[in-house]
This record gives C-alpha cells, structure tokens and sequence, in this order.
C-alpha cells in the first residue's frame, strides 16, 4: 500500500513538477500527516526534493540543447532589464545558461569586454559580430557547454569586471544553487573579480534547490528575474537582496 501510494506521488511529481502537501493529500485521500512521512522517504532516498510546504520532483541535469527552448518569452524579458542597467564602456561577465543565453540578445550597449565561459554565448557574440570577446577555455562540460576547472578559475585571477551576470539552476531560501560544485566554484571566482554581482534567474527558478549551494543572495548585489514571478515570491525573495522584475529607467 505504501510502495504504491508513494509510487502515484512521484506520478503526480512528474507531471506537476511542484505540489504542495495539502494539494497531495485531497489528491490521494490520505492525511497530510501521511504525506509528509511519505515525502521524507521520498528524499531520503533521493526521489524527490522536499521543499517549504510541498515537494518537487528530481529532475536530471538538463543539457544546454534540452533547456534552450523552455521558458524563452521569460528569458528575453530578463535581457531587457539587463540592458537598462549595463553602462556603455563597462566590462561584463556573462555566465553559463539558457537563461543569460537568450537574455544577451536584448543587450545594445557598447562595452569596452564581454567575458563568458560558455561556449553556446560565445558562438553567439561572435556570430553577431560582437568586438572584444573573452572566452575562458578550460575543462569543456559537455552537458551545459560551459569551461570549468582550474584553468578557468585562474583566468579570473587578475581580471577588473564592473557587472558580472552569474547562472544558477535554483534558489531556494538564501541558498543559490548549482548542478556541479565545478560550475559554482567558478562563479565563486568570478564574484571576487566583479565590483557588482547579479544573478539571472527566470521564474521558475525559485523555490527549487539544485545539489550544490555555491553562495548565497546576502552575497548577490540583486537578482534580475521576469514579470512572470508571483507577488509573494518577489516579496519573501526580496528579504534577502533586491528583487529586479522590470526595466531601471536611466
């Protein structure tokens, strides 16, 4: 009885991604007492992810061709608040992701360096005839296309960055999370080479948790993220850096 009644809520995860306790309940006839021992299996055994009030499926790390397409109206929103706030002549880091990947193409302004270690954005600058591309080389991880490892971290060692844009697959309370600590190591880096730090964060973004906790919004100057976000998610986000969801008019 219980293999099946924890079998139909993984079902349920797949379908809806996110559902709240008493959302399970109702649906599955059974107490919510029940449920929340049922989910703490559940992520015990690594199924699922136990969050505030609910739970979400585990979801495989998403290669870069799987994500491109999910979410692009969101994402080519985020680009237009990042280019009311980016400076003619500054010197910016774009990170890894679909998400900073689809936001670029709002972007007009004229920078002195545009630095990235993803190798999709990196074909896309060039293709569109940007001047003065940095790409950082190093250990190439296939799933996201992005450079990682020693030899990417130590490019940063010296470098002067006004905006850095940072990636994330998740925030979840203050933590900003990744799917590999390769890929938030980096990032790391980057934050101590950039005078401001801004995280890209479609909405769909929040409220989930990815494996590896690379820093946290204390640390984010502010996260830029889409109109799509509801009020009461700005609003609890907000508690822990400033929440961006529309263009800074200069």
């Amino acid at each position: 009885m219980k293999n099946e009644r924890q079998k139909k809520i993984i079902s349920i995860l797949e379908v809806n991604e996110y559902c709240s306790i008493s959302e399970l309940a109702k649906t599955l006839n059974i107490s919510e007492m029940t449920i929340r021992r049922d989910i703490n299996e559940l992520e015990k055994e690594k199924l699922l992810f136990k969050e505030q009030g609910g739970a979400r499926r585990r979801n495989r790390v998403l290669s870069t061709d799987e994500k491109i397409n999910k979410h692009i109206e969101e994402k080519e929103y985020i680009g237009t608040v990042m280019n009311s706030i980016i400076h003619d002549n500054d010197v910016i880091f774009i990170g890894a992701g679909t998400t900073v990947y689809h936001a670029i193409k709002s972007i007009d302004k004229l920078y002195k360096s545009i630095i990235t270690n993803s190798l999709f954005t990196f074909n896309w600058l060039v293709q569109n005839k940007f001047d003065n591309i940095f790409l950082t080389g190093g250990e190439l991880y296939q799933r996201t296309s992005e450079f990682v490892g020693l030899h990417a971290e130590s490019f940063f060692d010296n470098l002067n960055i006004d905006i850095a844009f940072l990636s994330t697959n998740g925030i979840y309370n203050e933590n900003v999370t990744t799917s590999n600590p390769s890929l938030g190591r980096l990032q790391v880096k980057v934050m101590n080479a950039s005078k401001k730090n801004i995280l890209i964060a479609d909405s769909s973004k929040f409220d989930y948790s990815d494996m590896y906790t690379f820093t946290t919004l204390d640390k984010i100057d502010s996260v830029i993220t889409d109109n799509k976000i509801s009020d009461e998610k700005f609003e609890y986000y907000s508690k822990y850096t400033k929440m961006i969801n529309r263009r800074i008019d200069s």
